[in-house]
């Protein structure tokens, strides 16, 4: 038989699935656009692997092979099956392989390949970067990680906690979406958190924990004085490590109709952004120092505001070093009249 030096990409429904998920990713909107297409290579039959960052495929002389003899009772030419592009046979025999727990998706004949190295050879004319590349990685690394997250509500003396970096699960591929590493609070004393320490009943922080109890992703959420769209809870910035954290943390904050942050606004738990004044009353609000806060800047007495408008009264939250500006209100004419005799 000769053997084939091109053939049509065909990727697994979990591959695909996989590469819809992380969509907003030029290297997975091209892996997209070239399924289905003729390559001057003969990998095809791409699903994903159990190792991290590898992925399985395998010869199309092979799928054809295995086929062939998987087919043999029926009449079926497998080579004009595979000579255009047919989703829906190539469907079909995932099916059969998942069903009968053998078949051309799990033969012998199969190999695996690093997934980087992988969109180098099918992406070779698109002149990539290696940093695309690392971040496309990250993101399979991730999606094919099935280590097992969970999501807890966290008070008081526990919030100090997820600010300390030996609480942080520390891995070497999270360059992608690593807002958690970056944040500006880490190792910071125990004294700057006791705004929200002390503040319980306004103030519980939302975390995403590893099987190891290690920290992946956080976000503050607020009861605020006010209720916008029927919802008086807001879930303040949120610090991931990656986007399977920082998904489950946005269905949690969806199904339970909580505000959330954004640069621009407040998004609505439909999807919507709006730009609303928001308030939080403490019981405990005198300290030393202050964390840096992303959207409650304002303190003015026991009240917290989400601007930063100096000219009004109260203090600015806005230093990475405990510290804290002080508003220069405005002189009312009353006051300037009292002035000017």
């Amino acid at each position: 038989m000769k053997l084939l030096k091109e053939s049509i990409v065909y990727y697994s429904p979990p591959f695909i699935e996989f590469l819809k998920w992380s969509i907003n990713n030029n290297i997975s909107k091209m892996l997209l656009d070239i399924h289905g297409k003729n390559i001057e290579d003969d990998i095809t039959f791409i699903d994903l692997s159990k190792e991290l960052d590898m992925v399985s495929f395998d010869r199309i002389d092979n799928v054809i092979k295995h086929l062939k003899d998987e087919y043999s009772k029926y009449d079926i030419n497998v080579e004009d099956k595979l000579k255009e592009y047919n989703p829906d046979f190539v469907d079909r025999t995932y099916k059969s392989t998942l069903y009968n727990g053998d078949g051309v998706w799990n033969s012998k004949s199969r190999n695996t390949i690093k997934i980087g190295r992988l969109v180098r050879k099918l992406l070779s004319k698109n002149n990539l970067k290696d940093t695309d590349i690392e971040i496309f990685v990250d993101l399979y690394k991730t999606y094919n990680n099935n280590e097992t997250y969970r999501i807890e509500l966290k008070s008081g003396t526990e919030i100090y906690q997820y600010y300390k970096s030996e609480s942080i699960f520390i891995r070497d591929y999270t360059k992608a979406n690593n807002k958690l590493s970056q944040s500006c609070m880490i190792n910071k004393p125990y004294k700057y958190f006791q705004i929200y320490m002390n503040n319980p009943e306004v103030c519980n922080q939302l975390v995403v924990l590893n099987s190891n109890n290690k920290l992946i992703a956080r976000c503050l959420i607020w009861k605020i004085n006010e209720k916008i769209n029927g919802s008086s809870l807001y879930a303040d910035q949120i610090y991931n490590s990656d986007p399977k954290s920082l998904s489950m943390i946005k269905d949690y904050i969806k199904s339970n109709n909580i505000l959330s942050y954004n640069k621009n606004g407040i998004v609505l738990p439909n999807g919507g952004i709006i730009y609303k004044k928001m308030s939080v009353d403490l019981k405990e609000s005198k300290f030393t120092t202050y964390p840096y806060m992303d959207t409650f800047k304002r303190l003015d007495g026991n009240t917290l505001y989400n601007d930063v408008n100096i000219e009004k009264h109260g203090i600015i939250l806005d230093s990475m070093d405990g510290q804290h500006r002080v508003c220069r209100p405005k002189l009312t004419n009353k006051i300037k009249k009292f002035f000017e005799f």
